[in-house]
């Protein structure tokens, strides 16, 4: 099935169109791990459930209808924050990189669209933080495994699956 990323800033744009990718199954299962996930802030359909998590594999694993994951950068933050991991860059990049792996490894088994919500990280900025950097690396592993990417910018949906990629991950 079809796994999508969906790429922009954290606003309705975003979480609406994530939701359009989603709208013809009369089941989904919306993933967060924010108490207030965007895509319930921005009217989440009566029959979709809603699991708060922070293992996101298990619940992929776990559902037998296609899946809305709200917010990747938002799963860093709660990882780094449930492990302590904020002041330990290679503690920090081991459980994120395991982690990462087998949200992809699940991302690409599951028989069911999956559609993952992000946002762009400041790395190359110069000013990368630790989680920057875990936010784009996230971001670059489920990016390599989803078969659709589609940034949302200034209220516009750009498909940027069939673009060439700059390199592997």
């Amino acid at each position: 099935m079809t796994t999508t990323l969906v790429v922009g800033k954290p606003h309705a744009d975003r979480a609406q169109h994530a939701q359009s990718l989603l709208s013809a199954h009369p089941q989904v299962t919306l993933v967060s791990t924010r108490e207030h996930p965007e895509a319930i802030r921005n009217g989440r359909p009566d029959q979709w459930s809603l699991v708060e998590t922070f293992d996101l594999t298990r619940a992929l694993l776990s559902s037998r209808s296609p899946v809305l994951i709200d917010d990747l950068p938002g799963w860093v933050d709660a990882v780094l924050d449930d492990r302590c991991l904020r002041d330990d860059p290679e503690g920090a990049h081991q459980v994120i990189s395991g982690l990462a792996d087998e949200l992809c490894l699940a991302l690409s088994a599951v028989p069911f669209e999956t559609v993952t919500l992000t946002s762009e990280s400041l790395e190359g900025t110069g000013d990368a933080s630790l989680r920057d950097q875990l936010v784009s690396y996230v971001n670059a592993r489920v990016a390599s495994v989803s078969g659709d990417l589609h940034a949302v910018v200034l209220g516009r949906v750009i498909d940027l699956s069939s673009m060439p990629l700059v390199g592997r991950v």
